[in-house]
């Protein structure tokens, strides 16, 4: 699947981007920031080799976070297993889709 350049929620329009020193600036394959809409996701690179199907997963992830502060649930925002979980089921359900 393509990850978006950007996509809308209530409104605001987050920007997907991407930044090769992120794993080492902050220990993480994604971050997702509400205030900046920014979800930000780190590129395989030779340093950081990633299958793509890792940064789809991140991207879900990040952009489960972004769903829940969106809907004003920062309990679940903040519960990393739930969001993990969630989003893994999504990312499942849309790549394995199946259209006429």
């Amino acid at each position: 699947m393509r990850i978006p350049k950007r996509f809308k929620i209530f409104g605001k329009t987050v920007e997907v981007i991407y930044d090769e020193q992120l794993r080492l600036k902050d220990d993480a394959s994604g971050t997702a920031s509400f205030r900046r809409n920014v979800v930000t996701l780190q590129p395989s690179s030779s340093h950081w080799p990633l299958a793509h199907e890792s940064i789809e997963q991140t991207y879900f992830h990040e952009v489960t976070h972004i769903i829940l502060r969106a809907i004003c649930e920062p309990d679940l925002c903040d519960n990393e297993k739930f969001v993990d979980t969630f989003a893994s089921a999504l990312h499942q359900v849309l790549t394995t889709a199946e259209y006429k």
